[in-house]
């Protein structure tokens, strides 16, 4: 007796019901491959690490500057551009002034050094702390002088405008000074002071103030 084919409940024979079933199981797989891969490309889009932008030029970095002891002087004016003639020394005017006119032997005598152009343009000069100088004298004798202790920056070409002063702050220890400045250095007694600024061959005004 011949056998009758198998059909499904549908009326298809068995190699078509399962040619069917196997190319919907691929068509399965093929979507969560896809889904797999589409995660797995979304994962590593987040943990990527984030691109770092080109480095900046040579001219865009902040370069040093040779300083001499802890810096002191400060000065609100902007460096000088290269392009600018320098001051004529002639031209240069100081003002030495004291925070105050008496000072406690603890507190520490405090002073504004005004440098001043008279020249009729732009310019620049050096107010670095080698080249402008406090000295602090009792009478006719030197007590201390920045020379001496030298702080700030050694070299600070500054560009000074037409009776625009640049402020060069300073800062005196009540001690002697020599050469080198040691320390500890000699305190200096109690009396009556004078400050006085030099820019060479520029001098400034003395002021007189007491200590003690």
């Amino acid at each position: 007796m011949a056998t009758r084919p198998f059909r499904d409940p549908s009326g298809r024979t068995a190699a078509v019901y399962w040619r069917r079933r196997a190319a919907a199981l691929l068509a399965s797989l093929s979507v969560l491959i896809g889904l797999s891969w589409a995660v797995t490309w979304g994962v590593g889009q987040l943990t990527r690490p984030a691109e770092r932008p080109a480095a900046l030029g040579g001219a865009a970095r902040l370069s040093g500057s040779t300083q001499l002891g802890v810096p002191d002087a400060t000065s609100a004016r902007r460096a000088a551009p290269t392009t600018l003639p320098a001051c004529p020394v002639a031209d240069i005017q100081l003002r030495v002034a004291a925070s105050q006119s008496s000072y406690s032997l603890q507190q520490v005598p405090e002073f504004d050094i005004d440098v001043v152009s008279t020249a009729g343009y732009s310019c620049t000069f050096d107010t670095g702390a080698r080249h402008v100088l406090l000295q602090i004298s009792a009478g006719t004798a030197q007590i201390w002088t920045s020379a001496d202790c030298a702080e700030g920056l050694a070299s600070r070409p500054t560009t000074l405008d037409h009776g625009v002063p640049d402020v060069v702050k300073m800062t005196w220890d009540d001690q002697y000074s020599t050469a080198g400045c040691p320390m500890p250095g000699r305190a200096a007694p109690a009396g009556s002071y004078t400050a006085r600024a030099t820019a060479d061959p520029a001098a400034s005004n003395s002021v007189t103030f007491q200590i003690g």
